[in-house]
């Protein structure tokens, strides 16, 4: 018998909100008083959230002990890197 995940995302849907209104009233920052500062700390939120949110699922899936989704977690979490360090050449 298969037993069920207990990672219900309360807390991370949360936080997920509040990056996105963080993301818009940096951009709107950066729009109308022309803050170049806010418009990268815009792009640098928006940017670090999905990996953000792997990393928070896999201490979950951790937590739990499904070393299967921690491990394919890592492997995308390598990927990612990969693409980044390609990608600023």
């Amino acid at each position: 018998m298969s037993r069920v995940s207990g990672v219900t995302g309360r807390r991370q849907g949360r936080a997920l909100r509040f990056v996105a209104w963080a993301v818009v009233v940096l951009a709107a920052v950066s729009m109308i008083w022309e803050v170049p500062e806010a418009g990268w700390g815009a792009v640098g939120l928006l940017w670090a959230t999905p990996p953000g949110r792997l990393l928070w699922l896999m201490f979950r899936w951790g937590q739990e002990r499904d070393w299967g989704f921690v491990v394919a977690g890592a492997g995308l979490l390598v990927v990612i890197a990969v693409g980044v360090v390609l990608g600023s050449r």
